[in-house]
């Protein structure tokens, strides 16, 4: 696959993922209860869209973007483990309010870990200008915003649980973003 075809089917998992964290948002904000199985396909997704910035980075000689496709990597494999756990394991497997169990760590690791891949990348991006200019800070300001999303999901949390979901949705809008033609959405 050329490098090209790389960044394009890319994309085309960052949109999926942004969709599916729109979608499990939506519904748990209007029903209450979390649509199977469409979570754990974004986040098995989202890694994947993080090679695509790494395939236009890498050539331009960034050091950042060797531990960002590795973090990304990790993260994509602790996605993987973790929603084949909660949907092969038994119920005591899947993490509930406050527990921990034995999928926590994964669950954790292919959060953060795509997060940190994502500022790392967005950074390697940033400085060799491997995207088109409109589009070349993206990535980092996508990485970045997730922190202040974050903050906000456990502030609205107490609000109401429900309102947890708002900032996935806002989080997923902007990770579809990219799907947009000419930069003009």
């Amino acid at each position: 696959m050329t490098r090209v075809a790389v960044i394009r089917w890319a994309g085309v998992a960052a949109v999926a993922g942004g969709v599916c964290w729109v979608v499990k948002g939506g519904v748990i904000l209007l029903t209450g209860k979390e649509p199977p199985v469409v979570f754990a396909v974004s986040f098995a997704l989202l890694p994947v869209a993080l090679v695509g910035l790494y395939a236009a980075a890498a050539p331009r000689g960034d050091r950042l973007a060797k531990p960002g496709l590795a973090l990304a990597a990790t993260a994509g494999v602790a996605a993987v483990v973790a929603g084949l756990g909660s949907w092969l394991g038994p119920n005591a497997w899947s993490p509930r309010q406050d527990t921990v169990t034995i999928l926590t760590p994964f669950i954790a690791l292919a959060g953060f870990g795509t997060l940190a891949a994502l500022i790392l990348l967005g950074i390697a991006v940033r400085r060799t200008s491997a995207l088109p200019h409109h589009w070349r800070t993206f990535p980092l300001v996508i990485g970045i915003g997730f922190v202040p999303l974050m903050i906000l999901g456990g502030i609205l949390e107490n609000i109401d649980e429900r309102l947890l979901e708002v900032p996935i949705v806002i989080g997923g809008g902007r990770l579809a973003r990219p799907g947009c033609r000419h930069g003009d959405c």
